[in-house]
């Protein structure tokens, strides 16, 4: 097995250096963004287009968190069983990695040119969105939408004081695999350096951001930046998920 990883290795090692993937990321380097981010800033009220592009990057971040979560209970799983066959889990922890690094190389092989184009005709795409209608611009212009504009913050401050909750949860979960994998038999609640993660969890620096932010985007404010956002045409919101 080994040979034949490596074998596949050299392979993909040498297709990296033949068109189009030598320059493929000089290419990508190369793509101007500019034009579509300005129509989009053009045409969707910044409140809005920032919310957009927020929600993107915490499900990117929520998602990141999971893999990392799933990776950290893999790695307790094997240090666990370390103890008893050392250099057996040693070998299979590092063929595991080098099959995941192969593969890796494989998906890049595959789509990284196609998926330059596909990013590249989606830009371009933003960037020849058509005007608004008069109506349009009307219905989102944020002079108009003072409940919107302040509802838009609130679930911004909500966001953060969640994602910061999470990352406190994260913390006393590692601390209880941790405790465990020291001393299994023991109550891992007991253990000093989850006591602590627990206290730092429900401490008033992580709990009273989250609960005044709460409090701020309540019915009323998810109602006016609903009302607010469903004026925004479908092609607009189509851009803002493609840039």
């Amino acid at each position: 097995a080994a040979a034949r990883w490596q074998a596949e290795a050299d392979a993909l090692r040498t297709a990296l250096g033949k068109p189009p993937l030598t320059t493929v990321v000089a290419d990508a380097a190369a793509t101007d963004r500019k034009p579509a981010t300005d129509r989009l800033a053009a045409l969707l009220p910044d409140p809005l287009r920032k919310r957009a592009l927020d929600r993107a990057a915490e499900a990117r971040a929520l998602a990141t968190a999971e893999a990392d979560a799933d990776a950290a209970a893999t790695a307790g799983r094997a240090s666990a069983r370390t103890a008893d066959r050392p250099l057996v889990v040693a070998a299979d922890r590092a063929g595991q990695d080098f099959q995941g690094a192969l593969a890796a190389l494989r998906r890049y092989l595959a789509t990284a040119a196609a998926d330059l184009a596909i990013a590249r005709s989606a830009l371009a795409s933003v960037a020849a969105h058509p005007d608004l209608t008069a109506a349009q611009q009307a219905a989102l212009d944020p002079a108009g939408r003072a409940a919107g504009v302040a509802a838009a913050t609130a679930e911004e401050a909500l966001a953060k004081a969640v994602a910061d909750l999470g990352k406190a949860q994260r913390k006393v979960d590692d601390a209880i695999v941790a405790a465990l994998l020291a001393k299994p038999d023991a109550d891992p609640m007991q253990a000093t350096a989850v006591k602590k993660a627990v206290a730092d969890r429900d401490a008033a620096a992580v709990q009273g951001p989250l609960t005044t932010a709460r409090n701020g985007y309540d019915d009323a404010a998810r109602d006016a930046l609903d009302a607010w956002e469903v004026e925004v045409p479908d092609s607009l919101w189509r851009a803002a998920t493609d840039l």
